[in-house]
């Protein structure tokens, strides 16, 4: 099956499940998000080419394998289906904050995954973003604060393991990326994420260190990411589980009724 015929049939599906939601604003939600998912895989993959040409790591753009524009089009389903939950369930300001800090986070990963390298040309924007939408949401103090305590404590981190292991884990970019993170989240929830970040990071190594994985590198950005996204989760979670059930039902009242009108 082509990517064309893929990305069109999950964009189909995101706005069938938008006109199946009785609720105006889920249906908003769901319609802006299948805007955006094409518009996020043609971005992913034209950053993915010609960021490591501007960078100065290739002369020139090289076509992605089948295998990486399947990993491209799986992640941004995913951030479509979290855009999703967002939209619906928080106030939008702070969802496209999120959404947007998600968006950078992956596009990371995936750099550090093909490339083994995280752009400046991302890791700035991700934090002038973060630090926009503090100002505009009023919680500028916040965004500053986490930043600082997150990088801070990573950096301690990152040394006594290295002491420990007698191995070099410091890295100014990791440093930077868990500093962002840190911004995106704020003050209030920056321990939920590094505590969950450093959970993830464990099982991480654990699951390298017995399935003997080729790469001695501590997983790192791909732990930031979900630590990201489960720390947004967590933020929303009384909400979340209060108005599931109600939209649950409101997409099942409406098959039944077309089901019943067709009958």
């Amino acid at each position: 099956m082509s990517d064309r015929i893929l990305l069109t049939a999950a964009t189909t599906v995101i706005l069938v499940w938008s006109l199946l939601a009785q609720n105006a604003h889920a249906t908003f939600a769901a319609i802006g998000v299948a805007l955006w998912f094409p518009a996020s895989v043609l971005s992913y993959t034209a950053l993915l080419r010609w960021l490591p040409v501007i960078g100065g790591m290739h002369p020139f753009p090289t076509d992605l394998p089948t295998i990486e524009r399947r990993r491209i089009l799986a992640l941004c389903l995913l951030i479509a289906s979290f855009s999703i939950t967002l939209l619906i369930f928080t106030p939008a300001p702070q969802a496209i904050g999120q959404i947007v800090a998600l968006n950078f986070a992956c596009l990371l990963a995936l750099f550090d995954w093909k490339e083994n390298w995280l752009p400046s040309y991302i890791l700035f924007p991700m934090l002038l973003a973060a630090l926009i939408f503090g100002i505009f949401l009023g919680t500028s103090q916040t965004v500053i604060l986490g930043a600082a305590i997150a990088w801070l404590i990573t950096a301690a981190g990152l040394v006594c393991l290295s002491i420990t292991l007698r191995r070099n884990f410091v890295s100014g970019d990791y440093m930077a990326l868990v500093g962002v993170c840190g911004a995106s989240v704020g003050l209030g929830s920056v321990w939920t994420f590094l505590l969950t970040g450093a959970f993830l990071l464990w099982v991480g190594s654990m699951f390298r260190r017995y399935t003997r994985a080729a790469s001695h590198h501590l997983p790192f950005t791909n732990t930031c990411v979900l630590a990201l996204a489960f720390t947004f989760l967590f933020q929303h979670l009384p909400n979340l589980t209060n108005a599931f059930p109600e939209l649950t039902q409101q997409i099942a009242q409406k098959v039944r009724s077309s089901s019943l009108s067709e009958h």
